[in-house]
């Protein structure tokens, strides 16, 4: 579930990244 949770925040942060070219 931890595991869940960083994968998560990760894409999160991937998203953001995309979001920003």
């Amino acid at each position: 579930m931890k595991k869940n949770l960083r994968i998560t925040e990760l894409e999160m942060k991937v998203k953001e990244l995309e979001d920003v070219p």
